[in-house]
Parts: structure tokens; sequence; C-alpha cells
């Protein structure tokens, strides 16, 4: 049996792609962390000045799409890690 493609679950998991592989290459991060999720931890609720800076810088970029993208993505690579660890 064919499988339908999913063209927008496909765009979210290449965007999740390339944020990961940003916050690794370019920030040193973890490799299961969006960059977005990590201005969010670092930013919002770590308080560091730079993560501040970018959470909203991101947001800003996105806010065309939804509000609060880099909160959503924190939750959302929680949501990842718990998967993950089952």
């Amino acid at each position: 049996m064919k499988m339908k493609f999913d063209k927008r679950h496909y765009l979210l998991r290449v965007g999740d792609l390339l944020s990961q592989a940003l916050n690794t290459i370019v920030f040193n991060g973890q490799t299961d962390e969006s960059t977005s999720g990590r201005s969010y931890r670092q930013g919002a609720l770590g308080g560091e000045r730079k993560w501040l800076f970018m959470q909203r810088f991101v947001d800003w970029l996105f806010s065309w799409h939804e509000k609060d993208h880099c909160k959503k993505a924190y939750y959302a690579d929680l949501e990842r890690a718990k998967i993950r660890l089952k």
C-alpha cells in the first residue's frame, strides 16, 4: 500500500533538522536541541543576555507564523526528549 506524502510534516521535520544543526554547528550546542528552544531556555529561563536577544529576534522572525515561537519550540524539544527516553 502506498503511503501519502505529508508535505507539511516533512517541512516541519526539515526545519527541526536545520535548527538543531545550527545550534550544534554554529552555537556549539546539544544535537537534539533546537536553536529556538535553546534561546528560550537560556534566554527567558536562564537570563543570559545573548540568548534573550536571540529569543526576541527569533520570535520576531517567526511572528508572522505564530506567537511565542521559542517557548513552543522549547516545550517541543522537551516532548521529543521524553519520547526518546521511553
